[in-house]
């Protein structure tokens, strides 16, 4: 018999959670990939996620959260006692996901970028279509490609028929840390996130970033530090900052460089494992 539950994501980790302590699991532990209820649609949505989170805190014993603004949200507004909820960020192998040794970021006649995410709404892969056909339009030499597959592809793929040597979409891919390293800048154009796994790797194999300004994001992405920040939408913007990295290649490398260290330094996956051992072992 298990002595530990851990579950995920909103929907079965609701389901798992009681189905656990029904079952008369001693620990039962899940990780927020960010809250539903802050960003439902309608007051009806907000008041059905709000009451199913609300009830299954009680069978509850850890909650970890991705980003500090999960960490107040399960404490004001879900009345998680602070001892129970753990702030553990997402880590990567950075054994496995590395920079580029050949260093094409140097080359000023080509700017590569890449969204690694399923295609559909909450990842909003729309607005950076239309940076990206602004740049192509005004002759900036860019090149873009879509890692993942989902409900907005179809419609991806029509907008984009007038530059499919300029635009890819690879579709799903399990050898994402060998696809990397091939890019300059990874973009995340988001609506809502937890702590975006899909940030870090990019960060550990040397990618500048260019994120929405959203809770986890900007977790990992200081604005003008260590990538840039756009608001959620906002494709002028965010043609404005890849034609500013195309522009000026030295930032981009100083940002990519500085990206990788920081993952080297926070987000390792062995840090990440070893404070969720500390939480399953915890009385």
């Amino acid at each position: 018999n298990a002595d530990v539950v851990h579950t995920h994501s909103s929907k079965t980790g609701v389901i798992g959670r009681i189905a656990a302590k029904i079952a008369g699991i001693k620990r039962v532990i899940h990780t927020v990939h960010g809250f539903s209820f802050p960003s439902a649609k309608s007051k009806r949505a907000y008041l059905l996620y709000y009451i199913l989170e609300y009830i299954v805190k009680y069978f509850t014993d850890a909650l970890i959260v991705l980003n500090e603004k999960d960490r107040r949200i399960a404490c004001q507004k879900l009345h998680y006692a602070p001892k129970n909820v753990y702030l553990i960020p997402n880590g990567v192998d950075v054994s496995k996901f590395t920079p580029d040794e050949l260093c094409h970021k140097y080359s000023t006649k080509l700017l590569k970028v890449i969204m690694v995410g399923r295609l559909w709404v909450q990842k909003d892969p729309s607005t950076l279509l239309k940076a990206v056909i602004d740049l192509l339009e005004r002759n900036i030499n860019i090149e873009l490609s879509f890692v993942g597959d989902g409900e907005l592809r179809s419609v991806l793929i029509l907008q984009a028929e007038k530059y499919t040597n300029k635009i890819k979409f690879l579709g799903w891919r399990d050898d994402i840390e060998n696809i990397l390293p091939e890019y300059d800048v990874f973009v995340l154009p988001s609506l809502w996130e937890g702590m975006p796994l899909a940030i870090l790797e990019a960060m550990s194999c040397g990618l500048a970033c260019v994120v929405t300004n959203i809770p986890g994001n900007n977790d990992l992405i200081k604005d003008k530090h260590n990538g840039y920040l756009f608001d959620c939408g906002d494709a002028k913007r965010l043609s404005e900052l890849l034609e500013y990295y195309y522009n000026n290649r030295n930032v981009l490398i100083e940002h990519s460089n500085l990206n990788r260290q920081i993952v080297l330094d926070k987000y390792t996956l062995l840090k990440r494992n070893s404070l969720i051992k500390n939480v399953y072992v915890k009385n």
